[in-house]
């Protein structure tokens, strides 16, 4: 999971600020990192699909 999440990190496909979090997603892993905005902490890691929307 570390590697996964690194590697997310850093090649994102696309990076959202919404409020006091950072929405980072891979395409290619079909996964989206939220990231809290003011301490850089990693809050989940979960799947999405395209319909999800960004």
């Amino acid at each position: 999971m570390k590697d996964l999440v690194n590697h997310i990190l850093i090649q994102p496909d696309e990076i959202k600020r919404c409020g006091k979090n950072y929405y980072i997603r891979s395409r290619k892993a079909r996964v989206e990192l939220t990231v809290n905005a003011g301490n850089y902490r990693l809050i989940t890691a979960s799947k999405y699909t395209e319909v999800d929307g960004f």
